[in-house]
């Protein structure tokens, strides 16, 4: 009996083309242009420019955080006498230390911490900075007015970037 070739389908030119397939050129680990290194050395800088501007921004704010940290623990110990330590900390960050002197030197106490009070744009009655300046002689849990816990919340959250 004879074979006809054309009837065994692996002895056929097509069919050799169908099971033996061929292997794609290799692809390189660098870009083949300079131009996706410049646009991957943009998108690096980029990225950590964003980053740096993340950082500085959390750590311009930590303040701010911490001094609402005191504020609640204050607030929840109904205590008064960290609180003026707490304002005067923030001038210490905002204020020059000559002009917090000259404001506390002259006058009475008062007066002087109302000139301290007015510099960092901090309004209390005459009630509140009675009770602020007279919390250190109380025992803690003396609060007579809880007025002043939202007040120095809200000046600490609308303060300006010390």
């Amino acid at each position: 009996m004879v074979e006809l070739p054309f009837l065994d389908p692996l002895n056929t030119y097509q069919s050799a083309e169908l099971l033996t397939p061929g292997l794609p050129d290799p692809v390189s680990l660098i870009p083949q242009t300079t131009g996706w290194l410049w646009l991957g050395a943009l998108l690096l800088v980029i990225a950590g420019k964003l980053w740096l501007n993340h950082k500085a921004k959390q750590l311009q704010n930590v303040w701010r955080t911490e001094a609402l940290n005191i504020i609640d623990q204050a607030a929840s110990d109904k205590d008064l006498s960290g609180l003026f330590t707490l304002i005067l900390r923030v001038a210490r960050l905002s204020i020059d230390k000559d002009v917090i002197k000259s404001l506390l030197a002259g006058g009475s106490a008062k007066e002087s911490v109302e000139q301290l009070l007015n510099q960092l744009n901090l309004s209390l009655t005459s009630t509140q900075l009675d009770h602020l300046l007279a919390a250190r002689y109380r025992p803690p849990g003396d609060v007579v007015d809880d007025s002043l816990f939202p007040v120095l919340s809200e000046w600490v959250k609308t303060y300006p970037h010390v």
